[in-house]
Protein backbone atom coordinates (compact mmCIF):
# COMPACT_ATOMS: atom_id res chain seq x y z
CA UNK A 1 0.00 0.00 0.00
CA UNK A 2 3.11 2.31 0.77
CA UNK A 3 4.21 1.59 -2.74
CA UNK A 4 0.72 2.85 -4.32
CA UNK A 5 0.50 5.80 -1.77
CA UNK A 6 3.90 6.86 -3.15
CA UNK A 7 3.01 6.55 -7.00
CA UNK A 8 -0.36 8.08 -6.32
CA UNK A 9 0.97 11.68 -5.26
CA UNK A 10 3.52 11.29 -7.88
CA UNK A 11 1.20 11.30 -10.80
CA UNK A 12 -1.11 13.95 -8.62
CA UNK A 13 2.79 16.45 -8.29
CA UNK A 14 3.61 15.83 -11.46
CA UNK A 15 -0.18 16.33 -13.30
CA UNK A 16 0.73 20.03 -12.66
CA UNK A 17 -2.86 20.58 -10.85
CA UNK A 18 -1.34 21.63 -7.56
CA UNK A 19 0.41 25.11 -6.38
CA UNK A 20 4.34 24.45 -4.88
CA UNK A 21 2.81 25.06 -1.91
CA UNK A 22 -0.30 22.62 -2.21
CA UNK A 23 2.29 20.08 -3.22
CA UNK A 24 4.38 20.76 -0.45
CA UNK A 25 1.54 20.56 1.83
CA UNK A 26 0.52 17.19 0.24
CA UNK A 27 4.42 15.83 0.75
CA UNK A 28 4.27 16.75 4.59
CA UNK A 29 1.35 15.15 5.24
CA UNK A 30 2.33 11.89 3.33
CA UNK A 31 5.67 12.21 4.95
CA UNK A 32 6.07 9.14 6.36
CA UNK A 33 4.91 7.27 3.05
CA UNK A 34 7.44 9.31 1.12
CA UNK A 35 10.54 9.24 3.25
CA UNK A 36 11.41 5.98 1.59
CA UNK A 37 9.28 5.23 -0.87
CA UNK A 38 8.76 8.89 -2.99
CA UNK A 39 8.70 8.26 -6.76
CA UNK A 40 9.36 11.98 -7.07
CA UNK A 41 11.95 14.06 -5.89
CA UNK A 42 10.24 15.78 -2.88
CA UNK A 43 9.42 19.95 -3.29
CA UNK A 44 9.77 20.03 0.35
CA UNK A 45 13.48 19.27 0.08
CA UNK A 46 14.12 21.93 -2.65
CA UNK A 47 12.24 24.66 -1.32
CA UNK A 48 13.85 24.51 2.01
CA UNK A 49 16.97 26.44 1.37
CA UNK A 50 15.01 29.33 -0.44
CA UNK A 51 12.47 29.46 2.18
CA UNK A 52 13.45 31.03 5.29
CA UNK A 53 9.59 30.90 6.63
CA UNK A 54 8.98 27.03 5.86
CA UNK A 55 12.69 26.18 7.34
CA UNK A 56 12.03 28.38 10.55
CA UNK A 57 8.59 26.86 10.80
CA UNK A 58 10.13 23.00 10.62
CA UNK A 59 12.96 24.52 13.15
CA UNK A 60 10.92 25.40 15.61
CA UNK A 61 8.87 22.26 15.79
CA UNK A 62 11.90 20.11 16.65
CA UNK A 63 13.81 22.87 18.75
CA UNK A 64 13.63 25.43 21.37
CA UNK A 65 15.08 29.23 21.11
CA UNK A 66 18.31 29.32 21.53
CA UNK A 67 17.53 31.03 25.22
CA UNK A 68 14.69 29.15 26.20
CA UNK A 69 15.49 27.86 30.06
CA UNK A 70 16.57 24.05 30.38
CA UNK A 71 13.40 23.40 31.54
CA UNK A 72 10.83 23.12 29.68
CA UNK A 73 7.17 21.42 29.91
CA UNK A 74 6.79 17.87 28.42
CA UNK A 75 5.59 18.12 24.93
CA UNK A 76 1.91 16.07 24.26
CA UNK A 77 2.09 13.06 22.14
CA UNK A 78 1.10 14.97 18.83
CA UNK A 79 3.86 17.67 19.58
CA UNK A 80 6.11 14.84 19.68
CA UNK A 81 4.63 13.64 16.77
CA UNK A 82 5.35 16.22 14.87
CA UNK A 83 8.90 16.71 15.70
CA UNK A 84 10.05 13.84 14.92
CA UNK A 85 8.61 14.30 11.28
CA UNK A 86 10.45 17.53 10.93
CA UNK A 87 13.38 15.75 12.62
CA UNK A 88 13.63 13.09 10.00
CA UNK A 89 12.96 15.28 7.27
CA UNK A 90 15.76 17.59 8.39
CA UNK A 91 17.92 14.48 9.24
CA UNK A 92 17.43 13.36 4.84
CA UNK A 93 17.88 17.15 3.94
CA UNK A 94 20.53 17.31 1.46
CA UNK A 95 19.72 19.67 -1.45
CA UNK A 96 22.57 19.89 -3.82
CA UNK A 97 22.85 15.81 -3.37
CA UNK A 98 21.57 15.04 -6.77
CA UNK A 99 23.16 18.15 -8.95
CA UNK A 100 25.21 18.76 -11.34
CA UNK A 101 28.08 21.40 -11.51
CA UNK A 102 25.53 23.66 -14.09
CA UNK A 103 22.36 23.18 -11.83
CA UNK A 104 23.49 24.84 -8.68
CA UNK A 105 22.62 28.16 -7.68
CA UNK A 106 25.15 30.73 -7.84
CA UNK A 107 27.27 31.90 -5.13
CA UNK A 108 24.83 34.97 -5.01
CA UNK A 109 21.52 33.00 -5.23
CA UNK A 110 23.23 31.13 -2.33
CA UNK A 111 24.23 33.58 -0.03
CA UNK A 112 21.05 35.04 -0.10
CA UNK A 113 19.25 32.17 0.46
CA UNK A 114 21.70 31.70 3.91
CA UNK A 115 21.84 35.49 4.48
CA UNK A 116 17.73 35.22 4.63
CA UNK A 117 17.35 32.02 7.21
CA UNK A 118 20.39 33.09 9.52
CA UNK A 119 18.36 36.78 9.63
CA UNK A 120 14.91 35.11 10.55
CA UNK A 121 16.65 32.47 12.58
CA UNK A 122 17.94 35.25 14.49
CA UNK A 123 15.19 37.03 14.82
CA UNK A 124 12.87 34.16 16.31
CA UNK A 125 15.86 33.25 18.82
CA UNK A 126 16.77 29.73 16.68
CA UNK A 127 19.86 30.68 14.85
CA UNK A 128 21.95 27.04 16.63
CA UNK A 129 20.09 24.76 14.61
CA UNK A 130 19.23 27.04 11.83
CA UNK A 131 23.42 27.29 11.10
CA UNK A 132 23.80 23.60 12.39
CA UNK A 133 21.06 22.50 9.67
CA UNK A 134 22.59 25.26 6.90
CA UNK A 135 26.12 24.10 6.97
CA UNK A 136 24.79 20.15 6.53
CA UNK A 137 22.73 21.23 3.51
CA UNK A 138 25.86 22.63 1.94
CA UNK A 139 27.75 20.00 2.82
CA UNK A 140 25.49 17.92 -0.43
CA UNK A 141 27.51 19.98 -2.34
CA UNK A 142 28.01 18.92 -6.24
CA UNK A 143 31.91 19.25 -7.37
CA UNK A 144 32.68 22.30 -8.76
CA UNK A 145 33.03 23.06 -12.67
CA UNK A 146 36.71 22.94 -12.24
CA UNK A 147 35.95 18.92 -10.70
CA UNK A 148 36.79 19.97 -7.15
CA UNK A 149 34.15 20.05 -4.42
CA UNK A 150 32.85 21.57 -2.99
CA UNK A 151 30.77 23.82 -5.93
CA UNK A 152 32.25 27.26 -6.13
CA UNK A 153 29.28 28.75 -4.65
CA UNK A 154 29.40 27.06 -1.87
CA UNK A 155 33.13 27.79 -1.18
CA UNK A 156 32.15 31.52 -1.83
CA UNK A 157 29.34 30.66 1.29
CA UNK A 158 31.88 29.15 3.01
CA UNK A 159 34.32 31.82 2.77
CA UNK A 160 31.62 34.30 4.08
CA UNK A 161 30.17 32.19 6.49
CA UNK A 162 32.72 29.41 7.30
CA UNK A 163 33.72 31.90 10.77
CA UNK A 164 30.19 30.68 12.44
CA UNK A 165 31.51 27.67 14.47
CA UNK A 166 28.36 25.96 14.15
CA UNK A 167 27.85 26.19 10.61
CA UNK A 168 31.39 24.72 9.84
CA UNK A 169 30.56 22.30 12.59
CA UNK A 170 27.57 21.68 10.19
CA UNK A 171 28.72 21.58 7.08
CA UNK A 172 31.95 18.94 8.29
CA UNK A 173 29.42 16.83 10.30
CA UNK A 174 27.10 16.55 7.14
CA UNK A 175 30.03 15.44 4.86
CA UNK A 176 30.53 12.92 7.30
CA UNK A 177 27.53 11.52 7.12
CA UNK A 178 26.80 11.90 3.56
CA UNK A 179 29.68 9.19 3.24
CA UNK A 180 26.70 6.66 4.46
CA UNK A 181 27.07 3.84 6.97
CA UNK A 182 30.67 1.96 6.89
CA UNK A 183 32.00 -1.18 9.04
CA UNK A 184 35.46 -2.22 9.40
CA UNK A 185 37.58 -5.11 11.03
CA UNK A 186 38.78 -4.63 14.44
CA UNK A 187 42.20 -3.41 14.42
CA UNK A 188 41.87 -1.22 11.06
CA UNK A 189 42.11 1.54 13.18
CA UNK A 190 40.86 5.01 12.00
CA UNK A 191 42.71 5.69 8.62
CA UNK A 192 38.93 5.69 7.04
CA UNK A 193 38.45 8.64 9.42
CA UNK A 194 41.31 10.73 8.12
Amino acid sequence: PSYQMALLIKNIVESGRLQPSEVMHLEWSYFGVLEHQAQHKLLIYQHLISDPVLFLQLIELVYRPDDAPKEAPTPSETEQSVAMQAWRLFNDWAPFKDLTALDMPSAETLMDHIEACRSLASDRRHLTPADDLLGRALSSSAPGSDGMWPHESVRDALERYGHFDVLAGGFVTGKVELRGATTRRPGDGGEQER
